[in-house]
């Protein structure tokens, strides 16, 4: 199946849209960004300390098939690969993380 790559892709192209009326109102807070980075960074270190501990990092050695999606999801959508991790907590549950160097994690039985 040929895939078609989506050039020039914006976040607000597929921001939900009570996301965006969220954010434009943080946006309108003095200093809202500096402080969120402020907040973000040491919680983005202690999210990736954990992520290292305790869940699987998908590779082309480790779960190799998921890996393959994740690199033609990224090509397709023309955005740097993340790093995705496997959860083993037995939940139906995924989310992402760290917007400075994005982090997806999957919970293993989404993947059953």
């Amino acid at each position: 199946m040929e895939r078609i790559v989506i050039e020039s892709l914006h976040t607000t192209e597929y921001e939900h849209p009570l996301d965006k009326v969220t954010l434009e109102a943080l946006r309108k807070i003095p200093l809202f960004p500096q402080l969120l980075e402020l907040c973000m960074t040491p919680q983005s270190s202690m999210q990736r300390i954990n992520l290292l501990g305790g869940y699987l990092r998908v590779n082309a050695n480790q779960f190799p098939s998921l890996y393959k999606i994740l690199q033609e999801s990224c090509q397709v959508m023309g955005v740097d690969e993340p790093l995705l991790y496997v959860s083993s907590q037995p939940q139906l549950n995924a989310y992402t993380s760290c917007p400075d160097k994005p982090i997806i994690c999957i919970y293993g039985y989404l993947l059953d």
